[in-house]
């Protein structure tokens, strides 16, 4: 049946592009109402911006104003001047010496409204700088600084709330001649920091507290709100902030942490005394029409970002579609046009020959595939010959597997379910003797269990299973047939065993035969398997075993290679279901290795000599167990644990081994005294 060329319904340029403009636009839209989204929410988050940047410039100027208030208090506390005139209660000379350093200040420095006032020991007023005939008043019913500094010995400066309002305040002992005669107290107003800010900033303040009317204010109050109180400066300074917040309830404060009264715009600082309880707020005020620009220019800034990633979208959509078309679609079409121009020739070699190949001027993927193409067409045509001879020899192999030969199936639970007459005339046997019962009841008792079992697995894996069996046959002869396995090849999941009699080939053939029985199906690896397995393991310990047969003078019709054989096949039983692999260096002698990443060394040692221990002068049987012993095993085992010459430390302690009287397993390189204690 000719092929009809399909109808096109649908162009590749339209699947190419369709994609492409579908992603873009949509990746366009999700960034434009994540801008849009972003542009709804710039009003809050700038607030939150421009409130955290303001309450830094506060914190900031705050923590300067602290270091500078505990700067100056830790040095008039230790001016000797001071100290001597505290500790002999020389007012007047203390009053001189405070004098000159306010002075010093006024002239100098920016502090135009320090006070200093010295405290005697006991907690009473000594001198006011700024009111030296007030002095003798006890402080220690109210003043609680100064018991904190009396408890702690260590000068600090903190934020205090009393009569003058709300100022910092710096504290620190005096000394004169080692013992404390007093303390010294440096005292400035906000007005510096509210400068500051207004200076470098262009904020305005106020520092407020809640209402006390314990506290008898020595200025006049002046409320803010409904519950603050205005503790900084005269109104007439603020009047147009304490208009604005006018009837605002500040318990809102909390909540919002932001006032927003036109025109200002507010946030504030929480200042805290000594013991961190919050005394009042620092208020900063900005103009509001300057908070508004800063979102005006961010939200200008977004709407620009939309328009130029739409514009670099629609750019990239249209440069896209023309590199598309140039290098894709274009060349689709030249190539799509050459090969309908050989479609007619393509069963006639002669004619592809003479038409090929096809041309191209792409180095890409598109030359790439042309060149594959002129490949494939040029070995189509070498193959056609070629397939003709394979169908000729496909169709002889089917008659020869589908003639008559020795064969049986089995069902999916292992036994057996049709026999081929070739196969009874081969084992002596009928068919009634055989249905019913499992393959393993055709073969020889003496078969190797692992061998069975590797071959049951690989079947039950579905695996195609090919080697050679040694079976029995009801006339007592023993035959070695050359096996293939094909599972669940029949229907109803049968599996189809084929024979094929190779007996008189191993029977005549005295070295295979004696593999057969000393080496039994290639189970076990060899010296050089040894070497490539040790050289492609990174840590390995290696133990080899020499097994001398003593045979029983009542036994000398067993040969040594079949008392060998057993022994070989105990040790596959016995290492089956364990991480080391075994090999058959020669006749007497094995090797088990171990990968040191998979087992200790400890668990590699006590397991070797465990298995030396269980298995020395092992009597061997005959398939009777009521018959005498044929033979004895003596075993000699030496280990080696270090992998840089492994195989020859490890023939090195099996020789110590084989010398010694007691039978032990040798390890090399000895183990130190540590070791054997820990073991």
């Amino acid at each position: 049946m000719q092929l009809q060329p399909p109808s096109i319904t649908c162009k590749l340029s339209n699947r190419l592009y369709l994609p492409i403009i579908v992603v873009l636009l949509l990746g366009l839209a999700i960034m434009v109402l994540s801008t849009f989204w972003a542009i709804q929410k710039l009003t809050l988050e700038k607030h939150k911006e421009v409130r955290q940047t303001y309450q830094n410039y506060v914190q900031k100027t705050l923590n300067g104003q602290h270091q500078i208030v505990l700067t100056n208090v830790i040095a008039l506390s230790n001016n000797p001047g001071l100290q001597k005139a505290l500790a002999e209660r020389n007012r007047a000379s203390a009053q001189q010496l405070l004098d000159d350093v306010l002075k010093q200040y006024k002239k100098f420095s920016g502090f135009k409204n320090v006070k200093i006032h010295l405290h005697t020991a006991d907690f009473k007023s000594f001198l006011r700088s700024w009111k030296p005939e007030q002095y003798g008043d006890n402080l220690s019913p109210f003043r609680h600084s100064l018991h904190h500094l009396a408890l702690t010995q260590t000068p600090f400066a903190s934020v205090e709330l009393g009569r003058e309002g709300i100022l910092l305040r710096g504290f620190a002992l005096m000394k004169y001649e080692g013992r404390i005669v007093g303390s010294i107290e440096f005292i400035q107003s906000f007005e510096e920091v509210i400068q500051e800010l207004n200076q470098q900033y262009n904020l305005q303040a106020l520092i407020l507290s809640s209402h006390d009317k314990t506290i008898d204010y020595f200025h006049t109050l002046t409320l803010v709100g409904t519950n603050r109180v205005l503790l900084n400066s005269r109104p007439h300074n603020n009047q147009p902030l304490i208009q604005a917040l006018a009837n605002y309830d500040f318990d809102q404060l909390e909540k919002d942490q932001q006032i927003i009264r036109p025109p200002y715009y507010f946030t504030s600082v929480p200042l805290y005394d000594f013991k961190n309880d919050k005394v009042g707020c620092f208020l900063v005020a900005d103009n509001l029409t300057h908070v508004n620009s800063l979102i005006d220019s961010t939200r200008s800034a977004l709407y620009w970002q939309i328009a130029s990633l739409a514009l670099v979208d629609l750019l990239i959509i249209g440069l896209l579609i023309i590199l598309l078309r140039q290098r894709v679609i274009r060349p689709l079409s030249q190539l799509r046009a050459q090969l309908a121009s050989i479609n007619p020739f393509f069963g006639d070699a002669d004619k592809l020959r003479e038409i090929l190949p096809l041309r191209t001027n792409h180095k890409d993927e598109f030359g790439a595939l042309t060149h594959c193409l002129n490949l494939f067409f040029q070995r189509t045509c070498e193959t056609f010959s070629e397939l003709t001879l394979a169908r000729k020899l496909h169709q002889e192999t089917l008659q020869n597997v589908m003639q008559p030969s020795a064969r049986l199936t089995t069902d999916g639970q292992g036994k057996i379910h049709s026999v081929s007459a070739d196969f009874l005339k081969l084992i002596h046997a009928t068919d009634d003797t055989l249905s019913g019962q499992t393959f393993n009841h055709c073969l020889h008792p003496q078969i190797p269990r692992v061998l069975v079992r590797k071959m049951q697995r690989a079947i039950s894996q579905g695996e195609v299973w090919q080697g050679i069996l040694k079976l029995a046959a009801a006339d007592g002869r023993t035959l070695y047939t050359r096996t293939t396995v094909v599972p669940d090849c029949l229907p109803e999941q049968h599996s189809l065993f084929l024979f094929e009699n190779v007996t008189d080939l191993v029977t005549h053939h005295e070295p295979l035969l004696n593999s057969f029985r000393t080496h039994p199906a290639s189970l076990l690896g060899d010296h050089d398997k040894l070497e490539y397995d040790y050289r492609h393991t990174q840590q390995a310990y290696l133990a080899k075993l020499s097994v001398d047969v003593q045979a029983e003078t009542d036994a000398q019709q067993h040969t040594p290679p079949e008392l060998i054989q057993q022994m070989t096949h105990y040790l596959l039983d016995s290492f089956e279901d364990t991480d080391y692999t075994l090999y058959q260096l020669n006749q007497q002698e094995f090797a088990v290795l171990a990968n040191a990443l998979l087992t200790p060394q400890k668990t590699f040692i006590e397991q070797m000599e465990h298995f030396l221990m269980a298995h020395n002068h092992t009597a061997i049987q005959t398939e009777n167990p009521q018959d005498k012993p044929i033979a004895t095993l003596k075993l000699s085992i030496g280990v080696s644990t270090q992998h840089y010459g492994l195989l020859e430390q490890a023939h090195k302690a099996l020789q110590q081994a084989q010398q010694t009287t007691l039978p032990h397993v040798v390890v090399m390189p000895p183990l130190t005294d540590l070791q054997r204690l820990y073991r």
